[in-house]
């Protein structure tokens, strides 16, 4: 009668390992590409031209006529995933900046966030 305790509690404990095991996952993806800041800081108000925010950013993402502006979005998102057991938690984070010119191909404006330093891994699914 002794042993079957001692089977069932480590047929239990078997079963929990195999379940922590194969229950664990981290992935992460990127989409766009990433802008440095200091390629950011050079584009000037007032100053830089539609070709050299060209030169020093590259091609935006996408191209909007908003008025008699024109705007440059670049992007970068970022995304993290964790799964423990049942336990799941997807953190994004994302990048945009806009680039804001006038008729005469000036910038008047840049708008730049940076969110995607900040990103974690997180396994547990609840609070922060």
């Amino acid at each position: 009668m002794h042993g079957i305790p001692a089977a069932r509690s480590m047929r239990t404990m078997l079963a929990v390992a195999l379940l922590a095991l194969g229950g664990c996952a981290v992935s992460r993806g990127d989409l766009g590409d990433g802008l440095p800041k200091e390629k950011i800081a050079a584009v000037k108000e007032g100053q830089t031209t539609t070709t050299e925010v060209l030169a020093l950013l590259g091609a935006p993402a996408s191209i909007q006529q908003i008025g008699d502006m024109t705007v440059f979005h670049y992007y970068h998102y970022a995304l993290k995933h964790g799964t423990f057991l049942v336990f799941s938690r997807i953190n994004v984070a994302g990048d945009d900046t806009y680039v804001f010119l006038d008729h005469a191909g000036v910038v008047r404006q840049v708008l730049a966030g940076n969110r995607t330093d900040r990103l974690t891994f997180q396994f547990w699914p609840f609070g922060a």
